[in-house]
């Protein structure tokens, strides 16, 4: 009686064990899984960080600042009008104050200008 009393607690015993076992395996498996995501993350956050101090480098230094908003205005007005339809010509003029600036000059084609809406569509 007293052996099979003994042999029931420890196989009791034995399956609470296996039981948290696996609990604990499943757990460290999700744990690993979340951690994944967390350094996929932290990695994007790195190169997201990277590229604004890239940015920044851009955008205080006037020449490359004037660069970077001659090439985004460019792209604004390619996307805005047709490409037949525009002339650009970027040249530098002569500035008092801090020694040149950049204009930037559009002629629309004639099938464009006012007083030719016929030849628009």
């Amino acid at each position: 009686l007293m052996e099979q009393r003994l042999a029931q607690v420890s196989e009791r015993m034995n399956e609470n064990l296996q039981g948290s076992a696996r609990r604990t395996a499943q757990s460290l498996g999700d744990l690993q899984q979340r951690l994944a995501v967390i350094d996929k993350a932290q990695d994007n956050i790195t190169k997201l960080s990277g590229d604004v101090l890239s940015l920044q480098d851009i955008l205080s230094n006037k020449q490359p600042r004037g660069a970077f908003g001659e090439i985004q205005l460019h792209d604004i007005v390619s996307k805005a009008l047709p490409k037949d339809s525009i002339a650009t010509s970027c040249r530098t003029l002569p500035n008092p104050s801090a020694g040149a600036a950049p204009t930037l000059s559009l002629g629309l084609s004639a099938r464009l200008r006012p007083g030719n809406r016929s030849s628009i569509a």
